[in-house]
């Protein structure tokens, strides 16, 4: 990739918690050359050591994700020097105002946040814009699904421009729902789960999704 795009464009990765210890140390010292902007969540969520093990032995920033859910969360890996960024979700974290606690703990201890995304629709896409705008700790582009989205919610799609969303100034979120729309999304059903298998010295864990 780097070939193909030289140095100037971003590039970070994500492990999804599928790496051991060693496997990170190892596969991220490998990859420290491409410059890369971060690693998401090289180990396991509850493995706060090995994180913190894995962030002492690269050079690469390391973002945890599954590990900060919410406030005491981040605290904890706060505590165990684990993480250089922490990736926020405002839907997991409990709203705006306990997603900008996050971001504002965050900055008091002098550590970058980023927009994460798991397929959400307009109205939390929003939510994270306004979360983003309203802290001076999101450096990073942030996560969305928008691009591959069939349809929405709202009444008025969100328009990703040049990598951009504006965040709106209306009242609120700024942002209307589609009656239909809700009315036919809320009768979808998705059966979906997701199983890892453990982790073993320097193999990745391997996932199934059902």
């Amino acid at each position: 990739i780097r070939d193909r795009i030289g140095f100037e464009p971003k590039i970070r990765i994500d492990a999804n918690m599928n790496w051991s210890v060693p496997a990170a140390i190892k596969w991220i010292r490998q990859l420290e050359r491409f410059d890369l902007q971060y690693v998401e969540q090289p180990v396991p969520d509850f493995d706060l050591e090995g994180m913190a093990q894995v962030r002492r032995s690269v050079a690469v920033p390391i973002a945890a994700d599954e590990a900060c859910g919410d406030v005491r969360s981040v605290l904890a890996l706060l505590k165990a020097e684990a993480c250089d960024v922490f990736v926020v979700y405002t839907s997991e974290a409990g709203g705006l105002t306990r997603a900008r606690e996050i971001a504002a703990i965050a900055d008091a201890a002098g550590k970058w946040c980023a927009i994460g995304s798991w397929a959400e629709l307009g109205v939390a896409t929003m939510a994270n814009a306004h979360v983003a705008a309203s802290s001076s700790n999101f450096p990073f582009a942030s996560d969305t699904h928008l691009p591959l989205q069939e349809s929405d919610v709202l009444s008025e799609p969100l328009a990703l421009e040049r990598g951009r969303i504006e965040v709106a100034r209306a009242p609120g979120l700024g942002v209307a729902l589609d009656p239909e729309q809700v009315a036919t999304l809320a009768g979808l059903e998705v059966r979906e789960s997701v199983f890892y298998d453990d982790v073993h010295g320097e193999a990745p864990r391997i996932g199934q999704i059902l």
